[in-house]
């Protein structure tokens, strides 16, 4: 670690400091370092600085980029203390900065908690009135089939065609492995062409759904 680095976690330890001598004290560390040491600076911060430099950070002079890192750490390392399913104190913290900074890796942040399931579906209702990304609402549709699964509902012809068009072969997969296809939706995964793209994974998932066919008949 740098001695700038030091330094700018050293600041965040002297409590007598008031805001306005902070903030010259921190803009002064960051002058001296390089693009490079500021895009790398979120992950050499201390607990503490972190914060600070995240609850500061529209006014200090730094990096765009740099401040996107410090912003999406400050709520990974928030995530790490979560419960299970987030709470909604997090939640509206990260929607609330999301909403003004439109960062991808808060976008990405948010993803993740659809992929592995740490919402609710009420949550979901309040993220989707937020963001609004080609990205995101792929993965709104696929977390609300991964939820319907497991709920032990069947997807039928017309949602097999959907996720075939989504390209969502995972999805499709765990359907398959959780025996949650209807014979109509089995009959969906054919044997692609030796053009059609996703060969590979098209053909595992036909030779999955004739096993499959074969039990119910």
């Amino acid at each position: 670690m740098s001695d700038h680095i030091t330094t700018i976690n050293s600041i965040f330890e002297q409590k007598s400091l008031d805001k306005n001598s902070l903030l010259r004290k921190i803009n002064e560390a960051m002058a001296v370092l390089s693009i490079g040491e500021q895009l790398e600076l979120h992950c050499l911060l201390s607990t503490e600085a972190l914060v600070g430099l995240y609850e500061t950070i529209g006014e200090i002079d730094i990096n765009s980029q740099a401040k996107e890192h410090i912003t999406w750490h400050y709520f990974k390392q928030r995530l790490l203390v979560e419960s299970s399913i987030v709470g909604d104190d997090f939640l509206k913290d990260l929607l609330s900065v999301y909403e003004v900074t439109r960062y991808l890796a808060l976008e990405s942040l948010i993803i993740e908690l659809l992929k592995t399931f740490r919402i609710t579906n009420e949550q979901l209702v309040k993220i989707e009135d937020n963001v609004k990304s080609k990205t995101f609402l792929k993965e709104s549709i696929l977390y609300k089939y991964r939820s319907y699964i497991v709920r032990d509902n069947k997807l039928t012809k017309d949602e097999v065609i959907e996720l075939l068009n989504l390209r969502a072969y995972h999805i499709l997969d765990f359907a398959l492995e959780s025996n949650a296809v209807s014979v109509e939706g089995l009959n969906q995964l054919i044997l692609p062409i030796v053009t059609s793209a996703d060969k590979k994974r098209k053909e595992g998932l036909y030779n999955k759904a004739k096993s499959k066919l074969k039990e119910n008949f």
